[in-house]
């Protein structure tokens, strides 16, 4: 019997605290760091268990979005600090017909709270 056929992983991006891999020909697999990020510094000391909390915080949401039926990327958690999600074709200007673009053009991001420079 053939042992079971393992989907390739590529990086393809890697951001601040977060690195998005190619998974199969279709899908991406956002990995959430434990690393911190500061007005686009990273600081070297990490935060235990912050990319498991940005990816549960973040697939939450996506979910809620699901139950109004909000269509997103969201497939399913992989693990407690990755996220499988749709690779989508995303046609902006510059890009070719037919040219694949991982960029998705909206953001929401949700705080409990405002602090320093952002009540200013």
């Amino acid at each position: 019997m053939d042992a079971p056929r393992m989907t390739a992983v590529k990086l393809i991006h890697k951001g601040k605290v977060k690195e998005v891999y190619a998974f199969g020909e279709d899908k991406l697999l956002f990995n959430f760091t434990d690393q911190i990020s500061v007005f686009d510094k990273i600081i070297p000391t990490l935060v235990p268990k912050k990319g498991e909390s940005l990816a549960r915080t973040s697939a939450y949401w996506f979910e809620e979005c699901a139950k109004l039926g909000i269509d997103t990327h969201f497939i399913q958690l992989q693990d407690v600090d990755k996220m499988l999600v749709k690779r989508l074709e995303v046609p902006h200007h510059g890009v070719k017909p037919g040219q694949v673009d991982f960029f998705i053009p909206l953001e929401v991001v949700c705080r409990h709270y405002a602090a320093g420079s952002l009540l200013d």
